[in-house]
């Protein structure tokens, strides 16, 4: 094990700085040493922006995550999986309450083209035509959201 002399640091930052950031990819603009804060062992150098993140998600898993068995990195490669999954066997094609509401955001802030190519979708040209503004068309985006989502209960056979 080597010490890392604070009057070396900038010479070895500049020494071990990867073309792109081994966190989020982007290029190093802004690279710091970083190291685990519990051994003080030098872990690499990233991009300042992945540094504060992995200090934000840290503090959060210290907040949060004392109870578990995992450690952060399972814990991390855990989300991930999830993140990654499309469905599970309960939930395929399920539209969460706030799903239509977060789209139709989305649609807001579409061009009036745009927004016009997507309603050509669920209406005839007509109907589209009388929606005068961004307002309107979002409203025929919601109905034919609902429209096209929404399925009836099933009916229990007696």
């Amino acid at each position: 094990m080597k010490y890392l002399q604070q009057k070396n640091l900038a010479a070895y930052r500049k020494q071990f700085t990867p073309v792109k950031c081994p966190i989020l990819g982007v290029d190093m603009t802004h690279p710091v040493v970083d190291h685990n804060h519990d051994t003080g062992l030098v872990r690499g150098v990233i991009d300042r922006n992945s540094n504060q993140m992995e200090g934000k998600i840290l503090r959060v898993w210290q907040r949060f995550g004392y109870e578990s068995e995992l450690t952060l990195p399972q814990a991390l490669r855990r989300l991930a999986n999830y993140l990654d999954r499309r469905f599970s066997e309960y939930n395929e094609g399920v539209i969460h309450p706030s799903g239509i509401r977060d789209r139709s955001r989305k649609f807001k802030r579409f061009t009036k083209d745009h927004q016009v190519e997507v309603l050509t979708g669920f209406y005839d040209e007509k109907e589209i035509a009388e929606a005068k503004n961004s307002a309107q068309r979002t409203l025929m985006y919601q109905k034919a959201l609902r429209r096209v989502l929404w399925t009836p209960p099933q009916q229990e056979k007696e």
